[in-house]
């Protein structure tokens, strides 16, 4: 890889490198410290919480990224190095944590290699980049098991910290290991309980540790839950299956592999499952490749057969069992055989009742991530296997070089052919306009920006090359990238296709400053159209071959905005409900006045207070970022809360609807029956 200059304007290594910036720039102005500035972010603008979209990296962000990028003042030198550093922490940690078990170096520098480089691993290399975060994950389940078989206040903070600090480094990495260290730990908790009540005592009295880390931990999580809550959003259980193993999977390696796959040009048109741009290989090769499972029949050979002492029996039982449920997990909710398209054979698996009883499994859409699980005891287990093939050889020499044999044909097995020589034109493109017309291009620093073409859903990961320009202009730019695509940024995308007077308008209203055209990435025909639309004649402050920019600012055509808005507000519900009801309603919100009602950020969400009887319920509605002038805005839903189904006794009831922020109230009659 070149270190130095190895960037993409469109992967989701971009993306990877975007969030430590943003962590690192929070830490310097400080909204690192304010947890509702720091998720916001500066995609998605004018979008609340828009950080959470995705993984927030916290971890390598603040500790790895950050200090290499104040030392060599380089942002896409500090993201690669920081791939580099994750490979090199993920070796020493599962190195430690296997020869914790193995107790044999050799044997242990096999399995940490295992765990380290396999298919699985660069089949995201190195675009899932917070994929590749993975040292802490070994660390969690080995003082997991130390903890709870020794209960101990060092053991405690060590254990309850490296579970933070995972949770620190990957959302799906957090929720794997709180799902999986129950299940871990419950069989070495049983055979431990013949110690009697000591034991149980110190295990229970240490365990208060865990409250010095619970700030952390609700600083990372408490804004995925508002947001989930806020935008009724959940990973829709369909929407895995895209994501599900399949049998061909576990067998198929990597088709940009040079050991195994020579021509991989057809590889798209016999695999399953297919999305909009084909076969995502990056998310199906599950191939364990030869020699680890080889090592890895050897290890259960030696643990069952050889030495059956070589594990306890409570950590055999612990880690089959992870290895077991996280393999059945790559699956997925529905079982799709050996290769077969989603749907065909709806026969529910695991996956499927552990997320309709597990929330937090509603935040992944990529069931065949549960490998990186997988490749915890599988790994343990190879590292057995070069104990099993000590065990045959006579000669301690001998057995050195086998290992180190081991180990080369470990690393071909996993050589992929990729040039790693990608640039990115964008950061190119932006410092040359820094550098040459600072006084035009140093106005977009912290202004609201929109860059054109904005791309559909399909394509989105291009947006990645104007969050490049972020990078250097700080600007809050209403593009974004992100796995979570919010439906009113999709109507943006819709509305950006013509730039008319409507367009223009809406984007004064909602703060955006500067329009950035992209011509050199728009056809001839595009150019043109783009050129000859009379915005570009008035509003222009920059052009040449390659980039049009507009300034919002000039437009004398847009509305001032309310500072003390003035609305009428109308709300419907059902005249007659079931006395079990979800309670859906409608309401209409008119602006009375000549200037425009802006709701950004958590204005967004507006909040009512419903009383129906003596029942009570708060909810917050999605509203448009604006309401025009003398214009109305009308929203439908059902009334949030938990459980959501709510009881009214049945009878006719008067109801009243109260809006704080416009200080309005509303009275209604309804029927239960």
């Amino acid at each position: 890889m070149h270190l130095s200059t190895y960037y993409s304007d469109a992967s989701d290594h971009t993306y990877f490198g975007w969030t430590m910036w943003h962590i690192a720039e929070s830490l310097k102005n400080g909204s690192l410290f304010n947890m509702q500035q720091f998720f916001i972010g500066n995609q998605f603008y004018p979008f609340s919480h828009s950080f959470a979209y995705s993984d927030h990296i916290l971890f390598p962000g603040l500790v790895l990224f950050t200090p290499l990028y104040i030392l060599t003042k380089q942002i896409i030198l500090s993201v690669n190095l920081v791939i580099l550093l994750s490979f090199i922490l993920t070796f020493i940690s599962s190195f430690a944590t296997i020869r914790y078990f193995v107790k044999n170096t050799y044997a242990s520098l096999i399995g940490a290699l295992i765990f380290t480089y396999n298919p699985l691993m660069f089949a995201s290399f190195p675009h899932h980049a917070n994929l590749l975060q993975r040292y802490f994950l070994p660390l969690v389940f080995l003082w997991g098991y130390r903890y709870v078989r020794t209960p101990s206040w060092r053991s405690a903070i060590i254990f309850y910290g490296v579970f933070t600090l995972n949770w620190l480094t990957a959302v799906y990495f957090g929720i794997f290991t709180l799902i999986f260290i129950p299940i871990f730990c419950v069989p070495v908790l049983f055979s431990n309980f013949k110690k009697g009540l000591p034991y149980i005592n110190k295990l229970l009295m240490t365990s208060i540790v865990v409250i010095i880390y619970i700030p952390l931990l609700y600083f990372v999580t408490k804004p995925y839950l508002i947001f989930t809550h806020k935008e009724s959003i959940t990973r829709n259980i369909v929407e895995t299956l895209y994501f599900s193993a399949r049998g061909i999977d576990w067998v198929s390696p990597d088709p940009r592999n040079m050991l195994y796959v020579q021509d991989h040009t057809h590889v798209n048109d016999n695999r399953f499952p297919k999305d909009i741009l084909g076969f995502n290989f990056s998310e199906h090769t599950l191939f364990l490749n030869i020699i680890p499972s080889l090592l890895f029949i050897f290890g259960l050979l030696y643990t069952i057969k050889i030495k059956k002492d070589a594990l306890s029996k409570s950590a055999m039982i612990s880690f089959g069992t992870v290895f077991i449920i996280s393999a059945l997990l790559t699956f997925g909710p529905i079982y799709t055989g050996w290769n077969e398209p989603p749907n065909t054979n709806p026969q529910p698996l695991l996956y499927y009742y552990l997320y309709n009883i597990f929330f937090p499994l509603r935040a992944l859409r990529v069931p065949t991530r549960f490998q990186y699980i997988f490749y915890i005891p599988f790994s343990l287990v190879c590292a057995y296997g070069m104990l099993f093939i000590r065990k045959h050889i006579g000669k301690y020499s001998q057995y050195i070089l086998i290992t180190f044999l081991v180990l080369s044909v470990i690393i071909v097995e996993n050589v992929i052919q990729v040039p790693f020589t990608e640039q990115s034109r964008r950061i190119a493109q932006i410092q040359m306009y820094l550098m040459k017309n600072p006084q035009t291009f140093q106005k977009l620093f912290d202004a609201p920006t929109l860059h054109l073409p904005m791309y559909t859903k399909d394509v989105q990961f291009k947006e990645l090359g104007y969050a490049n320009w972020a990078l250097y202009t700080h600007e809050k730019t209403v593009n974004g990238y992100s796995a979570f695509i919010p439906f009113d940024y999709q109507k943006i995308v819709k509305q950006s296709k013509t730039i008319d007077d409507t367009f223009i308008r809406y984007l004064g209203n909602i703060g955006v400053r500067y329009v950035i055209v992209h011509l050199d990435s728009l056809t001839e025909k595009q150019q043109k159209k783009i050129l000859s639309n009379r915005y570009a004649k008035t509003l222009t402050v920059y052009k040449d071959s390659n980039t049009l920019i507009l300034s919002i600012n000039k437009e004398l055509s847009i509305p001032p905005l309310c500072v003390k808005p003035h609305v009428s507000i109308s709300i419907n519900f059902p005249s007659e409900v079931p006395r079990l009801t979800l309670l859906p309603y409608t309401f209409t919100i008119t602006n009375k006045e000549r200037c425009a009602i802006q709701n950004l950020y958590d204005k967004r969400y507006l909040t009512s207070h419903v009383q129906i009887g003596d029942t009570k319920i708060s909810t917050d509605s999605i509203v448009p970022f604006v309401i025009e002038p003398y214009s109305s805005a009308t929203i439908s839903g059902t009334l949030k809360q938990k459980p959501p189904y709510i009881y009214i006794s049945p009878g006719e009831h008067t109801g009243k609807a109260y809006f704080p922020r416009f200080n309005k109230s509303i009275n209604f009659a309804i029927l239960a029956h």
